[in-house]
């Protein structure tokens, strides 16, 4: 209650920031994040709805067995979650738990590693645009990739329950296409309405500082911006803290995610830390790629 008043008082106080922070927001929504996600969100539920999680989980389901201590429809997440960004990956996890094609420790491990940033925000926006190479790119999605499966091997000793494969049968929803628009569309409008929230919070944030965790931990993209933009801070230093920020999100994203998980009994607590968790796996695996000497770090 005293947070909101205080944002209230702010937002009465200097109105003009409060609408270039909207402005701001928007423009990152129609330009980036329903450009890269919408047809994502449609397509993969559509998939689900059509019975394909089951048999592409199949193709897989040797690797997702012995890595991550899950049945095949675990496949299905993963790949999507890599490719896609935040946060389709918690919303396929809970889709799958709730057709019970997932057990409930089998979709909270896959949750805390399969919700992550996709290779048109990394490869395209942060190191083509925001870096100035597509090699930094290429290299923050392989450092994020790796660190997701970290954590996902990590807690595979926590599986003591798998859904019964041979149980689950193949179905599919009428009006599967109808079903995928409108709940893509909330999806999508869900993710729009707390980037420009948070769009809003970031401005009134600038004003008193520019430290980039603060501005990080808040929202991820505008703390990347001034962080690249940043001429004092060499490249090598950049690339760890956007790889760590990345695998933690941000308290935007967290929050759209812990939207999609209370329609479930998944632990949000437990998603949240295992996105620390991977953070901290980016941190040492950036570390470690920096100091490796056949790389150009101009």
């Amino acid at each position: 209650m005293a947070v909101s008043f205080v944002v209230m008082l702010f937002v009465l106080a200097c109105p003009s920031v409060s609408v270039l922070g909207v402005k701001n927001a928007l423009n990152i929504c129609f330009n980036t994040v329903v450009p890269s996600l919408f047809p994502f969100f449609v397509l993969a539920k559509m998939f689900i709805k059509s019975g394909g999680a089951v048999y592409f989980g199949r193709i897989l389901s040797p690797f997702i067995k012995i890595m991550f201590n899950v049945n095949p429809n675990g496949a299905l997440p993963f790949v999507l979650g890599l490719i896609s960004g935040y946060p389709l990956g918690a919303i396929t996890v809970c889709d799958l738990y709730k057709k019970g094609d997932l057990s409930k420790d089998e979709a909270q491990s896959l949750l805390g590693f399969c919700n992550n940033s996709g290779p048109s925000f990394l490869i395209g926006a942060v190191g083509l645009v925001m870096m100035g190479s597509v090699r930094y790119g290429f290299m923050l999605y392989f450092v994020h990739i790796l660190s997701s499966v970290s954590v996902g091997v990590l807690f595979r000793g926590s599986i003591k329950k798998k859904a019964r494969i041979n149980d689950i049968k193949i179905k599919k929803e009428k009006n599967a296409f109808t079903k995928s628009i409108e709940e893509s569309t909330e999806a999508i409008l869900s993710v729009c309405a707390y980037v420009v929230f948070f769009g809003v919070i970031i401005q009134y944030i600038l004003l008193f500082t520019k430290n980039i965790f603060v501005l990080g931990f808040f929202e991820m993209t505008n703390a990347l911006i001034i962080l690249c933009e940043n001429q004092k801070i060499n490249m090598k230093i950049k690339f760890i803290i956007i790889s760590s920020l990345a695998s933690f999100s941000s308290l935007s994203v967290i929050m759209q995610t812990k939207r999609i998980i209370s329609k479930t009994d998944l632990s949000f607590k437990k998603y949240v830390f295992a996105k620390c968790i991977q953070s901290v796996f980016s941190f040492v695996y950036s570390v470690i790629l920096v100091n490796m000497t056949f790389f150009n770090w101009s």
